[in-house]
């Protein structure tokens, strides 16, 4: 993953970026109309690009995924990527999701039901490198500090790490507690949500780096 590209890919999706309220390039609306989300069309762009700049040996995996929009946004052009979803489905129905995809096309994804600490602590992602992950499940300050723990071992080099809800105070420390104890992490871009004058970011997103 090239994150320095990624950056400037992004950036290039709007008009006035970070301040524009949705993209000029490729869009999302239809999503964002079809498949109830907690999402904007500005995360589903940014999740896209990242998808876009994995390399061929990495894997886009996203936790927590309700009822599929973050994920058919990340895929729609990128269908050539290996994408791997992780749910409960406890809010969201199964059958309602597995819907959504296929209404949009996005059958490739590998779907692994269940706790996501349980599976990214086993060996169901054994094999695979992350490029990217999208963290949007456990929001306490201790759930996301655990997620960005579970994945270090599988991380590529240059791997994004997307963090959702960043504006939340427990995520927010969270974040910081893990950049302090882990030195192969940085900060790469942070996005302000609704609570700080940008609701076209919803919550807020922080994106990270990993190197070797």
């Amino acid at each position: 993953m090239d994150s320095e590209r990624f950056i400037a890919e992004l950036s290039e999706l709007f008009d006035d970026f970070p301040n524009s309220d949705r993209p000029s390039g490729r869009r999302f609306d239809d999503i964002v109309a079809a498949v109830e989300n907690l999402s904007t069309e500005n995360t589903l762009a940014l999740l896209n690009c990242a998808a876009r700049m994995l390399a061929p040996a990495e894997s886009y995996v996203e936790v927590g995924s309700y009822m599929g929009a973050s994920l058919i946004g990340a895929m729609r052009g990128n269908e050539d990527k290996d994408f791997v979803a992780i749910d409960r489905f406890e809010w969201a129905s199964r059958e309602r999701f597995d819907a959504n995809l296929e209404r949009f096309g996005s059958t490739g994804a590998t779907i692994i039901e269940g706790d996501a600490f349980e599976v990214l602590e086993s060996a169901l992602l054994d094999g695979r490198q992350i490029g990217a992950l999208f963290w949007d499940a456990d929001h306490t300050r201790d759930g996301q500090l655990r997620g960005l723990r579970d994945v270090e071992q599988r991380l590529a080099h240059g791997a994004l790490l997307i963090c959702d809800n960043a504006d939340r105070p427990d995520v927010g420390r969270a974040i910081d507690d893990w950049l302090r104890e882990q030195s192969r992490a940085r900060p790469l871009l942070e996005l302000a949500g609704r609570t700080r004058g940008q609701p076209w970011w919803h919550d807020g997103i922080r994106v990270l780096v990993w190197s070797d």
